[in-house]
């Protein structure tokens, strides 16, 4: 019998899904995507070079019981975005878990039909039963040698400043050293932009003995979205101490793939247990900093690009998407740059319901209200672009697999 999984790259401008409804949605939207991916090739390589291909001469040799994989050739090619093979079913325990770490180890998420389970490249695991699992802190306590919270930022300032500063970063702020009553520790970078800035916040967290960890918050702000809010907030009438209003934020699981498995807690921060560990883990980050995380920040180098990032395809698979009473940053960047997609946009934020107010519990209250103002917030610029004229001028370019 076979046993076939799935494998996808997570597109840079699309977050990690978050529920088993999205991975399919994903899924099904990329199985129509005709491209070609290197990726694939290398797991075809590297899952044959221990078990080999049924159509490989290597295989002539062996016992049909002793063949790992039910169809071939399993060569990597194929001209979507997800890539299927199969798994001979008597050789599913020793076979299965060393394609899924090998996937992953190449920043690829695995779909597992059979099981109902996700095996995501960020290393969150996705299970229909059980939901959501984030990684935990896996390994014994054995991490006498790390760092404190403060040598750590000196190892992070180390790694990453080379390639941040190539970038045009610069350090905004750290904390002072020594603060011994909290157990975690903060570094910013900022990169100012054509249109407002981006901020990378590094937080080391002491979990000594047993680990440290790293978690980084990137937060950007594009003046021109925040003014036309602003303007829509206060009725045109905005004070001169006004804050900005940001116009996007998310944590390192939104962007992050996880190649060596070290990924854990909700926010998907590093863990790491001992010093072999730490230098994987800062290499990982810079590694994907120059492949995930930079491409992203290019969004924020025009109005156009910017629309782009905040609406691929669908709202919510957007990594700086944080739910649909926020979407007013969306919506007025798609104005603004005269996106072709604005008024299908305006369209999706209307249909969805008002925020209710529950009172049951303080917290659940706060969030509700916060919502509803949000809700409302949001309604607001629906109007307000309505109206008035959209702006006059050459339109911004239909991206590629926009319909």
């Amino acid at each position: 019998m076979s046993y076939v999984v799935q494998f996808w790259h997570p597109p840079v401008e699309w977050r990690h899904p978050g529920s088993m409804a999205e991975v399919l949605k994903m899924l099904d939207i990329l199985g129509r995507r005709h491209t070609s991916e290197p990726r694939f090739r290398t797991l075809a390589q590297r899952l044959t070079a221990r078990f080999p291909c049924i159509s490989s001469p290597a295989a002539d040799e062996l016992d049909e019981s002793e063949l790992a994989w039910s169809d071939g050739p399993l060569d990597g090619r194929c001209d979507t975005a997800v890539y299927g093979i199969g798994v001979a079913s008597n050789r599913l325990d020793e076979v299965l878990p060393f394609v899924c770490e090998t996937a992953q180890q190449l920043g690829l998420s695995v779909f597992d039909d059979q099981d109902g389970c996700a095996h995501l490249a960020n290393g969150v695991v996705i299970s229909v039963d059980a939901g959501e699992q984030p990684r935990v802190f896996r390994s014994p306590p054995r991490g006498e040698a790390l760092p404190d919270k403060d040598a750590l930022l000196d190892r992070v300032a180390t790694a990453l400043g080379p390639r941040l500063q190539s970038q045009g970063f610069s350090v905004l702020r750290r904390d002072p050293r020594g603060q011994a009553d909290r157990g975690y520790a903060e570094l910013q970078w900022q990169q100012p932009t054509p249109i407002g800035w981006v901020r990378l916040l590094v937080v080391a967290l002491d979990k000594r003995p047993g680990a440290v960890s790293l978690k980084v918050y990137v937060e950007a702000l594009a003046e021109p979205v925040s003014r036309w809010r602003l303007n829509v907030f206060h009725g045109g009438r905005v004070p001169v101490d006004a804050n900005p209003l940001t116009t996007a934020g998310m944590w390192t699981r939104r962007w992050m793939n996880d190649p060596a498995g070290l990924t854990g807690g909700t926010s998907g921060e590093l863990v790491m247990h001992d010093l072999d560990q730490l230098d994987c883990g800062l290499a990982q980050l810079d590694a994907q900093i120059a492949e995930r995380l930079t491409p992203m920040l290019a969004a924020f180098q025009s109005l156009q690009a910017l629309a782009v990032a905040l609406y691929p395809q669908r709202l919510d698979f957007s990594p700086w998407f944080n739910g649909l009473p926020a979407a007013a940053d969306a919506l007025v960047a798609a104005h603004l740059s005269q996106a072709p997609w604005t008024d299908a946009l305006i369209a999706e934020l209307e249909a969805q319901p008002v925020p209710e107010l529950r009172q049951d519990k303080l917290a659940a209250a706060f969030l509700s209200s916060r919502d509803q103002a949000l809700h409302a917030h949001t309604m607001a610029c629906i109007a307000a672009i309505r109206s008035r004229p959209r702006p006059t001028g050459p339109r911004p370019p239909l991206r590629w697999g926009r319909r």
